[in-house]
C-alpha cells in the first residue's frame, strides 16, 4: 500500500535470529545520474536517545516472540514500509532501508544511486526492493545471507513498480505500462510471470495466502479486482477518485478512497467492503476525515484516519458501520500505516510499535 499516503504492502514471515552482511552490495544493469537524497531524520528509541544508523550491516533479527515492546521513532521522508513480523519492520527512507528490530534502528541496506524506493517486500531471508530513477525501473532481490543481489527482468513497456507484495511462498508486482494498462505479476526466477491486467493505473496490492486483490484507477472509476488468479471477482466505484489502500482476509474484501470533485480536490474519504465476496457491499463514510491505510486484524477492519482535534488515529469499524477508538494505537502527525503479522499488528506513524492483537 503505494502510497497522497503510500500504499503499505504487508508481508508476513516466520524469521529465525539472522546475521546479515550487506556491505558493498552490487548490482548489475544500467544505473542513473545520482539524485540528491533527502534528508533522514534519526530513529530514536522511546528513551529519546539516539540510535545512529550501523554502517551497513543488517545485525540480527529479533527473534519471536518479542522482549517488552518499545516505540521506535522511525526514519522520515517515509517512501515503503514491510513488517517481518511482530518483531521486526523495514521502513525505507530516503536513500536507505532501515530495520526496526527489539527496540532500535539500525542502517541495513543502502539503495542504488540515482534511484528512489518505490516499493519493498521481504520473503524467504531476502529484501525485494523496487526502484525508478532517470535510467528506469529496476527490481532487485537482496540477498541477507550474503548480501549480493540479483536483477528481475522487467517488460519493455514498464513504466513504473507500484506495489510489492508477499503471496504465499512467491512475490507479486504491481507495475503500471506504456500503454494504459497495469499488470500483476509472479516472480519466477529472473523473470515475471503475469497473472492480472486491467485497463487503468494500477494504485493499489493486497494479498492473503490464496488470493490477490489489486485495484486500478481510470479518471472516471475504480476497480478492485480480487480471488485466485483464475477464478476472479471485480466491483467498480464510480467516479474520481484517490485510492489510499486495500485489504483482503479470506472473503473480506475493502478499498478505501478519497472522492475528489471536476477540480481534483477531496470531497471526502469512504471504505467499501463485501465480507460475502462481493455478493453484498456496504459503505463506510468518513465525512471529511483524511483516511490514510485499511487493514483486516484478525477479522475485524481497522482504519486510520485523520480526527477533528487533528492528527492521524486508529478505529475498528463495526458490522453497524460505527467506529471504535484504538487508543492504546496513540495519534501520530505522519500518515498510520497497519501491518498485522501473526505475532501482532505494527502500528507505524511518527513512531513503530507493536500492539498485541490475538
Amino acid at each position: 500500500m503505494t502510497e497522497g499516503p503510500v500504499t503499505h504492502w504487508r508481508a508476513t514471515c516466520g524469521v529465525a535470529a539472522l546475521l546479515v552482511a550487506l556491505t558493498g552490495c552490487t548490482t548489475t544493469g544500467s544505473s542513473g545520474h545520482a539524485s540528491s537524497a533527502p534528508a533522514v531524520s534519526t530513529p530514536t528509541t522511546d528513551t529519546g536517545s539516539p540510535t545512529p544508523p550501523s554502517s551497513g550491516a543488517w545485525g540480527p533479527l529479533t527473534p519471536v516472540p518479542c522482549p517488552s515492546p518499545k516505540r521506535v521513532r522511525v526514519p522520515t521522508p517515509v517512501a515503503a514500509v514491510v513488517a517481518i513480523d511482530g518483531c521486526n519492520l523495514l521502513v525505507a527512507a530516503g536513500s536507505a532501508v532501515w530495520v526496526i528490530s527489539g527496540g532500535t534502528s539500525r542502517q541495513a541496506w543502502t539503495i542504488p544511486s540515482g534511484y528512489d524506493t518505490a516499493a519493498i517486500a521481504y520473503a524467504g531471508g531476502s529484501l525485494w526492493w523496487a526502484g525508478v530513477g532517470e535510467a528506469g525501473t529496476r527490481l532487485l532481490s537482496v540477498n541477507s545471507a550474503g548480501g549480493t543481489t540479483s536483477e528481475v527482468a522487467l517488460p519493455d513497456s514498464t513504466t513504473e513498480i507500484v506495489a510489492l507484495h508477499v503471496w504465499g511462498d512467491r512475490i507479486v508486482v504491481g507495475m503500471t505500462g506504456r500503454h494504459g494498462h497495469s499488470v500483476v505479476a509472479a516472480v519466477k526466477g529472473a523473470r515475471l510471470e503475469p497473472l492480472l491486467e486491467r485497463a487503468g493505473r494500477i494504485t493499489g496490492l493486497a494479498a492473503d495466502p490464496t488470493s490477490i486483490a489489486a485495484v486500478f484507477a481510470t479518471p472516471h472509476q475504480s476497480t478492485v479486482v480480487w480471488g485466485r488468479p483464475n477464478a476472479l471477482h471485480e466491483h467498480t466505484w464510480r467516479g474520481p477518485a484517490n485510492i489510499v489502500d486495500v485489504a483482503v482476509n479470506g472473503q473480506d474484501i475493502a478499498f478505501g478512497l478519497t472522492r475528489l470533485d471536476s477540480e481534483q480536490i477531496p470531497q471526502g474519504s469512504e471504505v467499501l467492503l463485501s465480507s460475502i465476496q462481493g455478493r453484498h457491499w456496504s459503505d463506510l463514510h468518513l465525512g471529511r476525515a483524511e483516511l490514510t491505510a485499511i487493514a483486516f486484524v484478525t477479522s475485524e477492519l481497522w482504519l486510520s484516519k485523520s480526527g477533528t482535534s487533528g492528527g492521524i488515529s486508529v478505529y475498528a469499524a463495526a458490522a453497524d458501520g460505527s467506529l471504535r477508538h484504538v487508543p492504546a494505537a496513540g495519534a501520530s502527525e505522519l500518515p498510520i500505516f497497519l501491518l498485522p503479522t501473526p505475532d501482532g499488528t505494527w502500528v507505524v506513524g511518527s513512531d513503530a510499535f507493536v500492539l498485541d492483537t490475538h
